[in-house]
């Protein structure tokens, strides 16, 4: 019998690379969206509006039926969801600042989100493994 250690770590690795995998896709299709729109403030906000819904839907079917591999509350999801983004966009800053001050402003730019959303992928995984699907056994 596998221990749930390894089921754990199992399911880190697949949440981590379908993170992965969903934000890079994510983040081409609102580009490709956005110049199909014809650029501007607007169309960039229109175009990531577009994408946001079927790729939340997308990411729970995945975590539900090949990661967590069990029903699953949306609801929750989508709470933890905007949860962990309110985090990011307060880490993100300050993440940005301290980069800045110790390397490169640019590098500060560049890095300061990335880090703050991958800081928050054990926490993400955390609350959606223990309250969106492990309350659904």
């Amino acid at each position: 019998m596998i221990g749930t250690d390894t089921v754990t770590a199992r399911q880190f690795i697949l949440f981590a690379i379908n993170g992965a995998i969903l934000g890079v896709t994510s983040w081409a299709s609102q580009l490709w969206i956005y110049q199909l729109l014809g650029g501007g403030s607007i169309n960039y906000a229109i175009s990531t509006a577009l994408i946001y819904p079927p790729f939340v839907a997308i990411n729970f079917m995945i975590q539900r039926h090949a990661i967590f591999l069990r029903k699953g509350c949306f609801v929750k999801f989508i709470g933890i969801n905007l949860l962990i983004m309110g985090l990011v966009s307060l880490l993100s800053p300050i993440i940005r600042w301290i980069v800045s001050m110790h390397f490169d402003p640019v590098l500060g730019d560049r890095l300061g989100f990335a880090v703050a959303a991958v800081l928050c992928v054990p926490l993400s995984f955390l609350l959606k493994k223990n309250w969106v699907f492990e309350a659904h056994k």
